[in-house]
């Protein structure tokens, strides 16, 4: 009789020992959920190097080479900061407004500027600048069509300038003397692509046309339905449009419509990553998708995004605006990895060098931050 009772006691002893440790279990599930919503997280994935009290133009995005930084402050004054150690190199008065993206071009930085009418009531002109990288003196200018917006892009042998109006011009890169201009005769819509034989634009016509780098002669690519507001070239030739109703449409090489994909809201930018598509619209989604027009992952941010993702390797870094932050979310499944708090709850800007990079920087409206993905050098 007391071999039952000890047997019926050691079975109650496991079972409660069971239950325990799934209690436990429980019990310290519950405490990492928690933990990984208040504040304990994992090492960050680029670490902050260094800030730089300024006011910087945040309608202008920074660029980064192999040593330096480059950015217009709120005085339109482009300035050169080391990487490594964030000294000054150098600043340049712009003499003007700045109305274009900041463009690399060995051994040199363009860059476009409206002047400021003067006391006799001159026009404002509209300036394309080559400034040495180097020691921050332009090195040549020359004066383009009059526009409050424009992209410029550089080949092995020419600078292409692409003002909002319609006009582009090409210009040697040596001397700046126009190799051609172009006038479509309608507002451009779409951030152009400089591709490597022309660049491809969509203009309020609802047209997409390929304009030649040789000599600046149209080729109409699609028609589109509704306004284009985003486009990619792919390297087959394919051409991917995103338009206002929050379409995006592949289009062959040969003129052909291939599939579309259809979203709520407009769409603000098109990439290409690798064989996919990195496409954002303004109802704060982010999607990658493939070549068939499949949706392998999509991401909602907590605000709009302030400009195109940064595509840094295996990561797209992304700038929310209203405060939003900097996330960095994996390229291979959408997930948020990473979140960057900067002080000031605003706007701001990011940039990146323009291939191959692991370092990016931020511009607030107080300062600029560098942040890399690999050891920060010591100042």
């Amino acid at each position: 009789m007391s071999h039952i009772i000890a047997r019926k006691t050691k079975a109650i002893s496991v079972v409660s020992f069971a239950i325990l440790a799934l209690l436990f279990s429980a019990i310290g599930s519950f405490a990492n959920d928690e933990s990984a919503g208040t504040g304990i997280r994992e090492p960050e994935m680029f670490g902050r190097c260094w800030d730089f009290k300024v006011t910087p133009n945040l309608a202008v995005t920074p660029l980064i080479d192999k040593s330096a930084i480059y950015f217009v402050d709120s005085e339109n004054r482009l300035l050169a900061l080391d990487s490594a150690s964030a000294g000054r190199i150098w600043s340049s008065e712009l003499g003007g407004e700045v109305v274009s993206n900041l463009l690399l071009s060995d051994p040199s930085i363009l860059i476009v500027t409206n002047s400021q009418a003067t006391e006799g009531g001159s026009t404002p002109k509209t300036i394309l600048r080559s400034i040495s990288r180097e020691t921050g003196i332009t090195e040549w200018q020359a004066e383009i069509k009059a526009s409050a917006n424009v992209w410029i892009g550089a080949y092995p042998n020419a600078i292409v300038a692409v003002g909002e109006g319609g006009a582009i011009s090409a210009f040697s890169r040596g001397e700046g003397k126009v190799i051609w201009a172009r006038e479509l005769g309608a507002t451009v819509t779409t951030s152009p692509m400089f591709g490597q034989k022309g660049i491809a634009l969509g203009t309020e016509r609802k047209e997409i046309f390929d304009v030649a780098l040789s000599d600046g002669s149209l080729r109409t690519l699609w028609k589109s339905e509704y306004l284009p507001t985003a486009l990619v070239v792919d390297n087959s030739g394919r051409l991917i449009v995103g338009d206002e109703r929050g379409n995006v449409i592949a289009v062959s090489a040969s003129g052909e419509h291939s599939w579309t994909f259809r979203n709520g809201a407009r769409m603000s930018s098109i990439l290409l990553s690798e064989s996919d598509y990195i496409a954002s619209s303004n109802d704060n989604f982010v999607y990658r998708l493939t070549r068939g027009g499949n949706v392998k992952w999509k991401r909602r941010l907590p605000g709009r995004l302030a400009q195109a993702p940064l595509l840094l390797d295996d990561v797209a870094v992304m700038s929310v605006s209203g405060g939003g932050g900097v996330f960095v979310l994996d390229m291979n499944k959408g997930k948020i990895l990473d979140r960057i708090e900067i002080a000031e709850e605003l706007s701001f800007a990011i940039g990146a060098a323009q291939s191959n990079s692991k370092n990016f920087i931020v511009a607030g409206p107080s300062n600029v931050s560098y942040f890399s993905r690999e050891k920060c050098s010591p100042k």
